[in-house]
C-alpha cells in the first residue's frame, strides 16, 4: 500500500502506462490478501477466544482494511494522474511542490502508523496527530486558492467575452 501510494504521487509527476499498470496489478495484489485474510480472521473469530485475543483479531481486522483502502486510495490518484495525462493537463511547479508537500506528510503519517503497529508503540500516534492537523490546514487553503484561482479565471473569461478587458 504505501509503495502504491508512492508510485500514484510519481505517475503525478510524470505518467508512465508500464507504471501504472504494475501498480493496478500491486492493489489487484492487496485486494486479494484483504480478502483471504479477513475470510481466515473471520473464522478464527468463530473459535472460542479469550478477550485479549479477540481485541488483536479485531486489530487484525482494522489493520488490514485499512492497508486496503489506502492501496485504493492510491489508485484514485494513478486514474487522476492518467486523465491528466490523456487531456494534457500538468500541474504546475507550484502546485506540484504542495501536492508533494502533502504526500511527504503522508508518507510520514503513514510510516509512524506502520511501526506504532508493528512495534505495538502507541507514542507514535502522538507525532500522527500534528501532521493530521497541518494536512488538513494544508487542503483546506489549497481548496481556498484553488476556489480564488477559478474565479478569478472565470471573471477574467467573462470580462473579456462582454469586451470590458
Amino acid at each position: 500500500s504505501m509503495e502504491n501510494f508512492k508510485g500514484s504521487i510519481e505517475l503525478l509527476h510524470e505518467y508512465d502506462k508500464a507504471k501504472r499498470q504494475r501498480l493496478r496489478e500491486q492493489e489487484d495484489i492487496v485486494d486479494r490478501y484483504q480478502s483471504q485474510v479477513d475470510s481466515y480472521l473471520l473464522k478464527v473469530a468463530q473459535k472460542t477466544l479469550t478477550n485479549e485475543e479477540k481485541v488483536l483479531l479485531a486489530e487484525g481486522l482494522q489493520v488490514v482494511n485499512e492497508f486496503e483502502r489506502i492501496a485504493d486510495h492510491a489508485d484514485n490518484i494513478c486514474d487522476r494522474a492518467r486523465e491528466m495525462y490523456k487531456n494534457g493537463i500538468r500541474f504546475s511547479t507550484s502546485a506540484m511542490a504542495e501536492v508533494d508537500l502533502l504526500a511527504e506528510a503522508t508518507e510520514e503519517i503513514l510510516g509512524y502508523a506502520v511501526q506504532g503497529y508493528t512495534e505495538r508503540d502507541g507514542s507514535l500516534a502522538e507525532r500522527i496527530d500534528p501532521l493530521e492537523e497541518v494536512i488538513e490546514i494544508m487542503v483546506e487553503l489549497l481548496k481556498i486558492r484553488n476556489n480564488e484561482t477559478v474565479a478569478y479565471k472565470h471573471l477574467t473569461l467573462t470580462t473579456k467575452r462582454e469586451g470590458v478587458a
